[in-house]
């Protein structure tokens, strides 16, 4: 199933209805973490052939290029819809990585956009659980401890530590075993 496969939007949709609720980290970003339930920041995916989205293997140079284009891609489809443009610096940063080597810009800590900084651990956590062509699922737990583990290089520290309290409560945890199935 290539990356964002079918039933990933429903059940991402419920993942991220509530989380966001009772943890003041999220707070004033909570209307356009919206962004997420929609799959709206994977929009530009839909220029990328098929064939790339369901490789089994290592990309290669100019199919990763296509694939980092997706995050402005995204922008430029959905840039002409006023309601949302709010949201557009979240959809073209969420690949960033809290230590500067992520994409399109190279932002790094505070300059990534808090909703692509939180959009990047969902997204993360979500692929881990479900899978990908190119490796298999992971646990809730194991995800978990993958972001642990990539904590202040690839993810904002405060995003993980609010994640994983959020995990370690129950009406969340089930709802994060919606993901994996």
């Amino acid at each position: 199933q290539p990356a964002g496969g079918d039933g990933v939007v429903e059940r991402a949709h419920a993942a991220d209805l509530e989380p966001a609720e009772p943890v003041t980290v999220f707070g004033e970003h909570r209307e356009q973490l919206g962004v997420r339930r929609s799959g709206r920041q994977h929009i530009g995916l839909i220029d990328v052939p098929f064939r790339i989205l369901s490789k089994r293997g290592k990309l290669g140079p100019r199919e990763f290029k296509l694939i980092r284009q997706h995050t402005a891609q995204s922008v430029a489809l959905i840039s002409p819809v006023e309601f949302l443009k709010p949201v557009l610096p979240i959809i073209l940063h969420h690949h960033e990585k809290y230590d500067g080597s992520g994409y399109p810009s190279g932002l790094k800590k505070e300059q990534i956009p808090f909703g692509a900084r939180i959009i990047a651990g969902v997204d993360a956590f979500e692929a881990m659980v479900q899978g990908r062509p190119y490796r298999s699922s992971l646990s809730v737990d194991a995800a978990l401890d993958e972001l642990v583990k990539h904590s202040g290089s690839q993810f904002d520290p405060k995003v993980v530590t609010a994640f994983v309290s959020l995990a370690s409560e129950k009406k969340f945890r089930k709802l994060l075993s919606l993901l994996k199935s």
